[in-house]
């Protein structure tokens, strides 16, 4: 592995800092590549491997394809890794495949369970097509710090719809049915609600809903759907071994601000107890659309969500981005960073897919800190303008008292795509 550093100014809280960046920080196998790495820190103090770093990956073995989710296992905080180990793989049914990822850890401080969500996918003659109609979340609980996993749980929402019938494999929640329109997670980080109110304590797990028309047929001004964005509020039994789910109101804009609407959503909760949702927009086909990001909030825990905005910088420009995923990283001491592919170019749809920034959230405004975006991935030697950095993670790492960036370095064909690792000290002012 090659170890590069670069000094970079920014980030407000991170000033005048190095970035060191470690390419080829994990590599997948012969003719498919790592997408979506999510970790997370063990937390149960009475099984082994307390604080270790646990992750999976998305394995693809193409274009918006799963070969499989392997887990591996770092007891030095990323130094080196254990071996992996599937803890889902695709499914042969005839010609037809179920397939999983991306997906995402949670680890609960509080009573030191752990959960892998995924979504599972079913692809008709193993084409993507028939997915639109046909994913679900799936989940698995750990309570020996991700050594051993239950069962695959379909998610099911609590109680019953709209019509008053209950929800059940078919109808799995509010607004999804299998065989007409999908819900699902695109490796979206959980969050456990911290701030006093009926809902401290359960987890929110943001996820997309394919939108349909009164004919029940999928809406579809673009290719790939058009989506509303929410979280479901998860509650655990008493023995920290089972979750209920709810759902708050889902929330999307026009066709017109973005041709498929708002979607691979992310969370945090500032100080304050509001949560803020950012989501992906495209302007794909849209004349004199800025390709951008939405932000919707949420004074209610994650019951109701404000109708969504444009996401903008403190000057009140508009955050330029191409559609592509990103996420949210709540810090112990309260500030929330956001990474993103962050460009001064005029995106087109999903382009481009770098550089991948982080910058900080003002808390007051919830807008960008424009002084504070720092580059992290950006084109290097070799890399053509399709390059793609996108499909990655961040989170806290309090040991290096840094913020850590895994990034997918995509150079065309997925086969061979390793996940750099990018440190971002956090030297406080």
């Amino acid at each position: 592995m090659l170890v590069a550093i670069s000094a970079l100014i920014g980030m407000g809280a991170v000033s005048h800092c190095q970035v060191q960046t470690t390419t080829g920080h994990l590599s997948p196998p012969p003719g498919r590549g790592y997408l979506h790495p999510a970790c997370a820190y063990a937390t149960n103090p009475d099984a082994p491997g307390l604080g270790d770093l646990v992750m999976v990956i998305w394995e693809s073995d193409g274009s918006d394809s799963s070969y499989g989710v392997p887990i591996v296992r770092s007891r030095d905080n990323a130094e080196s890794w254990g071996e992996p180990e599937y803890l889902e793989k695709f499914i042969q049914v005839g010609d037809d495949r179920i397939k999983f990822g991306p997906s995402s850890l949670f680890a609960d401080p509080d009573n030191g369970t752990m959960v892998f969500f995924a979504q599972q996918a079913y692809y008709e003659d193993n084409q993507l097509t028939s997915t639109f109609k046909k994913r679900r979340i799936i989940y698995r609980i750990s309570r020996d710090n991700g050594h051993t996993w239950s069962d695959r749980i379909n998610l099911i929402q609590s109680g019953a719809d709209l019509a008053g019938k209950p929800f059940d494999e078919t109808h799995w929640m509010q607004g999804a049915v299998w065989g007409r329109n999908m819900s699902s997670t695109i490796g979206a980080k959980a969050v456990k609600i911290r701030s006093e109110g009926p809902n401290k304590g359960k987890i929110l797990l943001p996820f997309q809903q394919q939108v349909v028309k009164g004919d029940g047929s999928l809406l579809m001004p673009a290719w790939g759907g058009f989506y509303a964005s929410g979280c479901l509020i998860g509650t655990w039994n008493e023995q920290a071994t089972a979750l209920s789910w709810d759902c708050g109101t889902m929330v999307t804009v026009s066709p017109k601000l973005s041709s498929r609407g708002v979607f691979e959503p992310t969370v945090a909760e500032l100080s304050d107890g509001r949560i803020i949702m950012i989501m992906r927009g495209s302007n794909s086909g849209l004349k004199g659309v800025t390709g951008c990001r939405f932000i919707s909030v949420s004074e209610d825990q994650g019951l109701t969500w404000s109708a969504p905005v444009p996401l903008l910088y403190d000057d009140i420009s508009v955050v330029r981005s191409s559609s592509s995923y990103s996420v949210l990283i709540g810090l112990a001491d309260g500030k929330v960073y956001f990474c993103a592919v962050l460009t001064d170019q005029t995106p087109d749809g999903n382009w481009p897919r770098y550089p991948v920034c982080l910058a900080q959230i003002d808390p007051e405004t919830l807008t960008v800190v424009k002084r504070s975006v720092l580059k992290v991935a950006d084109r290097r030697d070799g890399d053509t303008d399709q390059v793609q950095y996108t499909c990655h993670w961040a989170y806290e790492d309090p040991h290096r008292q840094a913020l850590i960036v895994l990034t997918p370095h995509i150079r065309g064909s997925i086969a061979g795509t390793a996940v750099d690792r990018h440190v971002v000290p956090l030297k406080l002012p």
